[in-house]
Order: structure tokens, then C-alpha cells, then sequence
């Protein structure tokens, strides 16, 4: 029996796992060290508060990404196992469903025993 190894619910619970943090980010590297690497420290702060704000967005828009992907997983795990069970959904090219191409079959049966008891005197 297979295992289900992808869970939606593993997938979708990624939310807020990313959050702005440039306001928690202080600069502080005068108070740290006195030296030339000061002015190297604070520009790098700077540059770290700017990337977690400008991170914020793509996160958001990953997050959005992985809660499609995580729904489709489930929609089609629910499909599969409606076909597993047994209650396959076929679709078929002319748009019918399965009990009107059963019909259709029979009645196509139906015709060719009468067409064979009509003409059963020709070989």
C-alpha cells in the first residue's frame, strides 16, 4: 500500500514564516567597536534592514504560490482516491458520462441484434 508523503496541511502552516524585521534591527556598531570597521558595520546593518523589507513581498507572493500548490495536492489526492475506491470518473471526448455512454452502448447492442436477426439469412 503506498504512503502519502506530501501533506497540504505541511505546505499551507509555511505562513508567516517570513516577517519584516528591519524595525528589530538596530544600529548599534558605534557602541560595539570604535574603529574603521564601524562605518563597514553600519552599512552593513543597513544593507540587512533592506533586504528583509524588500524580502517581505516575495515571501508573501511564495507563500500565496505554495497554498495553490498545497490545494491542488489535496483536490487531486481526492480524486485519485475516489478512482482507487472505485467510482472512477472517465471523461470521454464527446463530453458524455459514463452512465450515458453505457446507455448509448446498449442501445448501439441493441440495434446490431436486430440488425442481425433482420438480415440473418445473408452470410
Amino acid at each position: 500500500m503506498g504512503q502519502k508523503r506530501i501533506l497540504p496541511e505541511h505546505i499551507k502552516s509555511a505562513k508567516h514564516s517570513f516577517e519584516d524585521m528591519s524595525s528589530r534591527i538596530e544600529e548599534k556598531s558605534s557602541s560595539l567597536i570604535d574603529s574603521s570597521a564601524t562605518t563597514h558595520l553600519a552599512s552593513a546593518t543597513d544593507a540587512v534592514k533592506a533586504l528583509t523589507k524588500d524580502l517581505v513581498p516575495v515571501i508573501e507572493s511564495f507563500d500565496e504560490y505554495l497554498n495553490m500548490v498545497a490545494s491542488e495536492f489535496a483536490r487531486m489526492d481526492r480524486e485519485l482516491g475516489h478512482v482507487i475506491e472505485g467510482s472512477t470518473f472517465q471523461q470521454y471526448a464527446n463530453g458524455k458520462s459514463d452512465a450515458e455512454m453505457r446507455k448509448k452502448r446498449y442501445i448501439s447492442e441493441k440495434q446490431r441484434e436486430i440488425y442481425k436477426q433482420q438480415y440473418s439469412d445473408f452470410p
